[in-house]
């Protein structure tokens, strides 16, 4: 038996591409505007480190919880980076540890 057409054995490499920018933001207000912007860099694999400080405790609640939700429909984590300053970001971009070592010498 002959075939005129054979399946080809294809391995596809998965590429997980880290982060090549970081958002930095002192939030001043929680607008829509800006937590969907913030959250389309989050989305886009670009970590996002929000400053809180300037806002009152309902607004920062507001804040955290839209980038949380956004950060588990991706599979993301937050990392708190002191008492009002947290980084949203994908998974992937806290593997290598290159992040955490940023963040310890700043």
């Amino acid at each position: 038996m002959f075939k005129i057409f054979k399946r080809k054995n294809r391995e596809e490499e998965i590429v997980i591409k880290t982060a090549e920018k970081i958002v930095f933001h002192d939030l001043v207000d929680t607008s829509d505007e800006i937590l969907t912007k913030l959250a389309t860099h989050v989305i886009n694999g670009e970590p996002v480190i929000a400053n809180l400080a300037s806002l009152d405790i309902e607004s920062a609640n507001k804040a955290i919880a839209f980038l949380s939700g956004v950060v588990y429909a991706i599979d993301g984590e937050i990392m708190l980076i002191n008492e009002k300053v947290f980084m949203f970001a994908h998974r992937e971009v806290y593997e290598d540890g290159s992040i955490k070592a940023f963040l310890d010498n700043i």
